[in-house]
């Protein structure tokens, strides 16, 4: 017995007894192909008949030869309905272009000049990854749901390319049935010569050297003495913007960024003048979360190295 969705929601679901999500029941005699039903709590029934998926074509675009290697099912779906792109543009002189799936509306771009042929295939290969990761959130989301109320929203933007690094965040909002709407932020900052993630650790550190493993940092590092450091840091070049008034619509907001607490699992960008943190506040709050002010210089991160040396920071 099949169940589409999030499996860890389904089983809460299942033992609650409410909420209950779309079943398919399958019966195979030769394991090629399998007969049975979908079936919903509101009695509708419908005949499945689910045969093995062909191999990928040699034809294949590259955005369905990811879809085939991250989700079969996904590229199943989207036979027919391939991402298209929707803009071109140039950002810091390098060429991009941007795509999105006409199916879910999660979108990313693709990067065209700039970088060596090798770098732009890793690079892009990392960017369409990122597509099929949000087609798939976007569909664990709203699964089971009512259609009027089930959202998942996506927004990429391009914070920095860099010879070096290229850097991005995906924000976006949710509301997927039994829990409450919520929207956030993340980023992502990829090394350009082999189109990895890069820890923090790996530009900036500022607790005792060598720069241990990511994997050996200590929670001390990330949890108490970094943002301990970043907050002295932003309050001697940011006083005033560290404890201000925000107006908004249903009135006045204390903004109060000098806790430590606001930062310790902030996100963090790449721009033309630094590292740029973003804070992380309570919901109630995130009419602060709007901090484009709290960049670390590139001057400063240059005396706490990290654990990448080589890299030409500006």
């Amino acid at each position: 017995m099949l169940s589409e969705g999030d499996d860890a929601m389904d089983d809460q679901q299942a033992l609650a007894g409410k909420d209950s999500i779309p079943v398919i029941v399958l019966r195979s005699r030769d394991q090629k192909t399998w007969q049975g039903e979908w079936r919903n709590d509101k009695g509708k029934a419908y005949p499945v008949v689910l045969s093995l998926v062909t191999e990928l074509p040699a034809t294949a675009s590259p955005f369905m030869q990811q879809a085939y290697q991250h989700s079969r099912y996904e590229y199943l779906r989207h036979e027919g309905a391939e991402p298209v792109m929707t803009k071109q543009e140039n950002v810091n002189g390098y060429s991009v272009e941007w795509w999105r799936d006409p199916l879910s509306g999660m979108t990313t771009f693709q990067l065209r000049s700039g970088y060596s042929a090798e770098q732009l295939a890793g690079l892009n290969t990392a960017l369409r990854k990122e597509l099929w990761q949000e087609v798939l959130n976007h569909y664990r989301c709203i699964v089971g749901t009512n259609p009027e109320q089930g959202k998942y929203t996506e927004e990429m933007q391009i914070s920095q390319l860099f010879p070096w690094a290229v850097s991005y965040t995906i924000s976006g909002s949710m509301f997927c049935g039994g829990m409450g709407a919520s929207s956030g932020m993340r980023s992502a900052n990829l090394r350009v010569s082999d189109a990895k993630s890069m820890a923090l650790s790996d530009l900036l550190w500022v607790h005792e050297s060598p720069v241990p493993d990511e994997m050996a940092e200590s929670k001390d590092d990330r949890g108490d003495i970094f943002p301990a450091w970043l907050v002295e840091q932003l309050s001697s070049m940011y006083s005033a913007e560290m404890a201000k008034t925000i107006k908004g619509a249903w009135g006045d907001t204390q903004c109060d960024y000098r806790e430590p607490d606001r930062w310790q699992y902030s996100t963090w960008t790449l721009t033309a003048k630094g590292i740029l943190f973003h804070p992380t506040l309570p919901e109630s709050d995130s009419v602060c979360d709007d901090a484009a002010w709290a960049v670390v210089p590139w001057s400063v991160v240059k005396q706490h190295p990290g654990r990448l040396k080589d890299l030409p920071l500006p």
